[in-house]
């Protein structure tokens, strides 16, 4: 019996870093899979062979932003399905959601899941973890791996935690997301540590090898959509430092499995013992995997599950956009004014000016400030 068909778009990055592999060939199992990568900088599909003519179950939409609009005049499919990332997607207004309300979406990221929630989107959420290694070798307690990817994290922003750490050495890797571009480190930093380099390894395997010398794994981005290079780091018992934002801090509980720092601020407090923190964040993997591997089967529901929005939520998170002032009880927006003046009470009843007058007075009053 032949596989029904699937239409999938993924970032063209990713035919480098191969870092999807593990979806599209999950989806390979049930699915005749036509992959298609879009170039997100010029906006545009590299089309391979794919025939206009074809009706596709299930459409699969991963990170790139695509509008729906486009892929309904270009391609058939009977359901949709929207894999964003929290590094790209995770401070989109709900106008941006808006248009994927014909999608069931699909999130790595909790912190994103429950924002989308909110607005009443389709939205489930998994947390995908890599297979752990088998058996890990501790590696050097003052060495460490920086993999840097970005202008906002770089070897001189790091310095800081590595001088309280009391590392030595550190390996930076210098290939960095496009549009960025690979810092130097100060002179001051070329004092305090001994640093060795890379660019590309020949494979994967090799900079794992690399990864693996070090006992401590500096995470690379301020956000993560869902954090492969610090996910196969935990998985090979290396302890994570890691900005305190999404996806990191969805998986690492800082002096547990894990260091978490803020990114205005690079200082950390107190004492690690990275060797336990390296097995904490070992055995967190065997365990997260596991869960994984058991409930991964979900998302061949969820992409075919008839879309269910909360058209009043959404409704409601569209009018906030247009606020220019909010008051609140009990955490709750209550009364919202837009852009012609207007009050509005849960976003739809309208509220006289007086009232709003009463209410600041009430809330003063029990408040115990009026």
């Amino acid at each position: 019996m032949s596989k029904k068909k699937m239409l999938y778009i993924g970032h063209n990055y990713h035919l480098r870093t191969l870092s999807t592999r593990f979806l599209i060939d999950m989806f390979k199992e049930v699915y005749d899979v036509f992959e298609i990568s879009y170039d997100m900088d010029e906006s545009r599909f590299d089309l391979y062979d794919c025939d206009p003519g074809i009706i596709y179950e299930i459409l699969v939409v991963f990170q790139v932003f695509v509008p729906p609009s486009e892929l309904k005049s270009m391609f058939k499919f009977k359901n949709a399905a929207f894999f964003p990332m929290y590094d790209g997607a995770g401070y989109k207004p709900p106008d941006f959601w808006e248009k994927y309300r014909n999608f069931n979406i699909i999130n790595f990221s909790s912190t994103l899941h429950n924002r989308l929630l909110e607005m009443g989107m389709s939205s489930y959420y998994i947390q995908y973890f890599p297979k752990p290694v088998e058996r890990f070798d501790d590696g050097e307690s003052d060495s460490a791996f920086f993999w840097q990817r970005i202008d906002y994290v770089t070897i001189n922003t790091i310095s800081p935690l590595v001088k309280y750490l009391n590392i030595e050495n550190v390996h930076l890797h210098t290939v960095c997301d496009p549009g960025h571009h690979d810092t130097k480190p100060d002179k001051e930093v070329v004092k305090q540590i001994h640093i060795t380099t890379s660019d590309w390894f020949e494979s994967s395997t090799d900079m794992l090898k690399k990864v693996e010398k070090a006992a401590i794994y500096i995470a690379p981005r301020m956000y993560e959509g869902i954090g492969m290079s610090f996910l196969e780091a935990m998985a090979m018992g290396r302890c994570v430092i890691a900005i305190n934002y999404p996806t990191m801090n969805e998986y690492i509980t800082d002096g547990y499995n894990g260091i978490l720092y803020e990114f205005d601020n690079p200082e950390l407090a107190g004492s690690y013992d990275i060797r336990r923190i390296q097995k904490n964040a070992y055995d967190y993997v065997v365990k997260g995997y596991t869960a994984w591997e058991h409930d991964k089967q979900h998302i061949y529901q969820w992409i075919r599950k008839k879309v269910s929005v909360d058209l009043r939520k959404l409704q409601n998170a569209l009018d906030v956009l247009h606020m220019q002032k909010s008051y609140y009880i009990c955490n709750k927006v209550v009364l919202i004014k837009d852009k012609e003046g207007i009050f509005f009470a849960f976003g739809k009843v309208r509220v006289p000016i007086l009232f709003i007058k009463v209410m600041k007075r009430v809330y003063r009053l029990v408040k115990g400030t009026g």
